[in-house]
């Protein structure tokens, strides 16, 4: 089976990582290092030759390794390479064998721009080469024999390690795109949630809100104004509740929860947004902040907004602490109320939505509660 035209296309993606400066400096030395050598080693009246050739193979390496790391689809161009090969050929014969290590450049770009096969097919036809030029220079055939097996061996190694940063730069290439394809899952079924939730919170909203109009249709009815205007005050209460649900939920399908901030600032004005309504919200930070992935910071806001929306809601509190955990590995968050607690642990809280997120990435949640002794949620995700 020809593989040519795939491991081009595959080489076309990894040499990105593999032709990095560092790596296209120390090629570029090899080049120099072996020029050097040849020209050293050459009669006077050659050397003016080979430096000419020389810095023209240079000139002409540095072109081709640079556009083999930047091609992204496109084919490079075949006429460049051989010209290349051409030169690096010619100087290697100009030097009797001396420049020989000049070609290494090319072999280490025939891997990733051909195919494995064709750089080592060359390899072996320059270490044939070197042979043949030994033994025409006078040199005996156990010095060229070793010399070209030499040659080889060093070459077979930058073929193993061009391949090696091929496939290298496959698999974090692949990794790569499973997470996209993860992260964008998560926000798949995020937006399904936050759907459910505008139906849920919304849908009971209104129902109060239709009971407690009823409630003052009846009470106007029998001249309690001041019983009705209560009933009228809770609606109103309600609605700008439930509006304001979905406003946030508008907020976060169209820009996600943070609202492309950092996750710091976000969760910072979630707290003061949690205060500003008259409860008391404490923050604690243990262990040392450090960056985390998308997703991972997407459900520890999510599951800091929940709780404390129905701390506020629900608990009776006046109080919610939260402590915010960065160990080896792993991040946690708990949110503690002084709130009236519940008898179990089944409902409240929205823990159905907040134990599916939390799954959804490899985490644990744990909730801790008692009549008259607060509610305690603490979830822990890999990080």
């Amino acid at each position: 089976m020809d593989e040519g035209p795939q491991a081009a296309g595959v080489g076309a993606r990894a040499g990105v990582g593999y032709f990095t400066p560092a790596t296209m400096t120390a090629l570029v030395l090899v080049i120099v290092y072996a020029l050097a050598g040849a020209i050293a080693t050459s009669p006077p009246g050659r050397r003016p030759l080979l430096a000419g050739v020389g810095a023209a193979y240079l000139v002409l390496a540095a072109v081709v390794m640079p556009r083999a790391a930047r091609r992204s689809g496109a084919r490079p161009s075949r006429a460049l390479l051989a010209l290349a090969l051409a030169l690096g050929l010619t100087l290697m014969a100009l030097g009797r064998g001396g420049g020989v290590l000049a070609t290494l450049p090319m072999v280490s770009v025939t891997v990733l721009e051909v195919s494995t096969a064709a750089a080592l097919v060359l390899a072996s036809l320059v270490a044939a080469l070197e042979w043949a030029l030994l033994l025409h220079a006078g040199f005996p055939p156990p010095v060229a024999w070793q010399a070209g097996g030499g040659y080889l061996v060093v070459a077979a190694f930058v073929v193993a390690f061009s391949r090696l940063a091929e496939r290298e730069q496959q698999l974090r290439r692949r990794a790569e795109e499973q997470a996209a394809q993860i992260e964008e899952l998560v926000e798949v079924r995020e937006r399904g949630r936050i759907a459910r939730d505008i139906h849920d919170s919304v849908g009971h909203c209104l129902t109060v809100v239709n009971v407690q109009i009823g409630a003052a249709r009846t009470l106007i009815g029998d001249g309690d104004r001041d019983g009705a205007g209560a009933c009228l005050d809770q609606a109103q209460r309600l609605v700008r509740e439930g509006l304001g649900e979905v406003r946030q939920a508008v907020s976060v399908l169209r820009a996600g929860p943070l609202g492309g901030r950092p996750f710091a600032v976000a969760l910072a004005a979630l707290l003061d947004y949690a205060r500003s309504d008259g409860l008391a919200v404490t923050l604690e930070v243990t262990g040392a902040p450090r960056p985390l992935a998308p997703a991972v910071e997407f459900v520890l806001y999510r599951v800091a907004q929940e709780a404390l929306t129905n701390v506020r809601r629900h608990a009776g509190a006046s109080a919610a602490r939260l402590a915010l955990v960065y160990g080896d590995g792993r991040v946690g968050l708990r949110v503690r109320d002084d709130g009236a607690g519940a008898v179990s642990t089944d409902g409240g809280f929205g823990l159905r939505g907040v134990r599916e997120r939390v799954a959804q990435l490899g985490g644990a949640v744990t909730v801790t509660t008692a009549p008259e002794d607060g509610f305690t949620l603490a979830v822990e995700l890999p990080a």
